[in-house]
């Protein structure tokens, strides 16, 4: 999920306890948007970026001292309500929780397990999500505006609906599974539409994508890609960004490899996720003869 969208549920779901513990729910708004700092990595350029993003300020282990320690801090400053710790730590996690059922994949067992674990229901950038994020938003805008005492009632409303929500898209996953094509590794589902996923089957060494009707199973836009990872494995670890990369989907691969000017372009894109083009993540490798990397552009 954005930055913008947890901030939003984080706000929705803590307006209730502004008045009796607004410390408390002021922390949960925080421990919302905390664990995105990591996009600071961005600083120290993109594979930063890619390799850091969602581990560490997302584990579970950093959620539970955070906890810990702003708890007993704020005890030893005798603070009115010493409990606002923990309800940082439920503003971590709740962020998770909602990273979780997304399709980047969260480390949060970093850092002392750094793989990545995700649910894949939903597109990290979800329109329904984002759309029932900000209509409750105004609804609990319009309540404090006109002094409304519904906003527990809002709070339990949008809890609600995020539950319902996921249990649709699991639902929707496992119907689009069901249709896939024979030796699809991956489905993807839609930032736009609901019932929309975008399926990736390998076989040796070319790979058939298409797009899933999850309601009618119908199949449709299938395209062929060859792909030439084998062909220039060894070239290939020498960039940072191709590893990075691979590592984050099973479907990265080399779909073009041309010479150019006496060099060899290499182009590396996800055929896992194709919303919004499928350009997040593209890489363009220039080599020369021997195999040396001469340049490299990286989209994120």
């Amino acid at each position: 999920m954005d930055i913008l969208t947890h901030t939003l549920s984080g706000i929705i779901i803590a307006t209730p306890f502004v008045v009796d513990k607004p410390i408390s729910a002021v922390c949960f708004v925080a421990g919302c948007v905390i664990p995105d700092l990591d996009s600071l990595t961005r600083i120290f350029g993109k594979s930063a970026f890619m390799r850091y993003h969602q581990t560490i300020t997302h584990s579970l282990f950093t959620i539970l001292m955070i906890s810990i320690l702003s708890y007993f801090a704020l005890n030893f400053l005798s603070a009115d309500e010493p409990i606002a710790g923990l309800f940082l730590g439920l503003g971590m996690l709740f962020h998770v929780g909602l990273d979780y059922s997304n399709t980047y994949g969260v480390a949060i067992f970093s850092p002392f397990i750094w793989s990545r674990h995700n649910l894949n229901w939903i597109f990290f950038i979800d329109t329904g999500f984002m759309t029932a994020t900000l209509l409750f938003f105004v609804m609990v805008l319009w309540s404090v505006y006109h002094q409304i005492t519904s906003l527990s009632l809002i709070s339990i409303s949008y809890l609600l609906i995020i539950v319902s929500y996921w249990g649709i898209r699991r639902l929707l996953f496992y119907r689009a599974l069901g249709f896939s094509l024979p030796d699809t590794k991956s489905i993807m589902p839609s930032a736009l539409l609901l019932f929309r996923y975008y399926g990736y089957a390998r076989t040796n060494d070319h790979v058939i994508v298409y797009t899933i009707n999850a309601l009618s199973g119908n199949i449709s836009d299938k395209a062929t890609f060859e792909i030439y990872d084998e062909d220039f494995d060894t070239w290939l670890r020498k960039s940072q960004n191709y590893i990075i990369m691979k590592k984050h989907s099973k479907g990265y691969h080399v779909v073009k490899a041309i010479r150019q000017n006496g060099n060899y372009k290499l182009t590396c894109r996800d055929l896992c996720t194709r919303n919004f083009g499928g350009k997040f993540g593209t890489l363009e490798l220039i080599y020369d003869n021997d195999g040396k990397l001469l340049t490299e552009t990286f989209n994120v």
